[in-house]
């Protein structure tokens, strides 16, 4: 078996926020827990296997709202704060791996609402941008408050937008797809830890 060399001093951090996220596990919906979500007979019952798990002080918001969709992107954003406050800051960018198929989305729906000239806010989830955060360093170009990748990101977006010609969206977007696994590749790369 190969031996490999491990500096825990480098990743000490990370390797907390792994720790007390599986002291927490438990407290999530697991297996069983869903498999009982799954075969209950109504909203109420529901709501009582998830009141459960780490999800009980969000059981009001469904109720108050008949959907998960906001408590979820409140759960979202809450791991997106939990992550930056723990990670040194040049790890922070793992957020951007975490989430990767939601921040593929906004930026497609950035995109489209730029291509097509309409408001697809409601189609946008916000974790780490609002809506109009990223709609306006997109207009702009000015990325103060965009943290690495995204500014790369939606300069890419710029560009495909830019090209001349009769444009097909479906093209744009799986072009953008390619780069953008492309750039989360290189982001991950780019931690060099383990």
């Amino acid at each position: 078996m190969a031996v490999m060399s491990y500096e825990i001093e480098d990743d000490s951090f990370y390797l907390f926020v792994c720790a007390e996220l599986k002291a927490r596990e438990n407290r999530f919906v697991t297996d069983s827990r869903l498999e009982r979500m799954l075969s209950v007979g109504g909203m109420e019952e529901f709501l009582k296997v998830l009141g459960e798990t780490v999800y009980t002080s969000d059981i009001s918001g469904i109720e108050a709202k008949g959907s998960f969709g906001e408590v979820m992107i409140s759960v979202y954003q809450m791991i997106n704060s939990y992550m930056e406050s723990r990670l040194k800051p040049e790890h922070t960018k793992l957020v951007h791996i975490l989430f990767f198929e939601e921040f593929l989305h906004n930026l497609k729906v950035i995109l489209k609402s730029s291509m097509l000239k309409d408001d697809f806010e409601g189609l946008y989830i916000p974790i780490k941008y609002e809506y109009g955060t990223l709609m306006e360093a997109y207009n702009t170009g000015k990325y103060e408050d965009i943290t690495e990748p995204m500014p790369e990101l939606i300069e890419y977006l710029r560009k495909l937008a830019g090209l001349p010609g009769e444009k097909d969206l479906r093209k744009l977007e799986l072009d953008f797809e390619a780069f953008y696994m492309g750039k989360m590749l290189s982001t991950a790369e780019s931690l060099n830890r383990k």
